[in-house]
């Protein structure tokens, strides 16, 4: 439950940065979501599940609108996320743990960390835009003839 208030933060923060802005503010909306949903349903409560997955469906064809490879590929997280939510429910209703029962809390934790991974692309391009703004000044340096 932490980690969903502290993605939150971060996807918040980074709607900051003008190229990715709406990818970041629609992630952190299903997160502070999912973060208010868990904090009203108990995890034995349906409405949880539902309500959950509703809001990553959302989400994730808010950012397939979108079409850049970065909400793609938080998109495709997000599938790989609906689909580990439909095999959880598949062990559930069947009473044994075939799929992924055990492993659940892995699955999502991984998918949480390839969510971290598309922090590089914002990251990066808002440290070359800083480094970028210098390089006239470095080229006159360079083409200067009294130096």
């Amino acid at each position: 439950m932490l980690y969903q208030l502290g993605l939150f933060t971060l996807f918040a923060m980074l709607t900051v940065y003008r190229p990715h802005r709406y990818e970041w503010g629609v992630l952190s909306f299903l997160l502070l979501a999912t973060w208010v949903n868990t904090l009203v349903y108990d995890h034995n409560d349906v409405e949880l599940y539902v309500i959950r997955s509703t809001l990553t469906m959302i989400a994730g064809s808010l950012l397939v609108i979108r079409w850049t490879p970065l909400s793609v590929y938080q998109a495709c997280v997000l599938l790989l996320t609906l689909s580990a939510y439909g095999m959880l429910e598949f062990d559930v209703s069947q009473g044994e743990h075939v799929l992924i029962y055990n492993y659940y809390e892995a699955v999502i934790y991984g998918l949480v960390t390839c969510q971290l991974f598309g922090v590089y692309p914002t990251v990066r391009n808002s440290y070359i835009d800083y480094i970028a703004s210098r390089t006239p000044w470095m080229e006159h340096l360079q083409r200067d003839s009294r130096s």
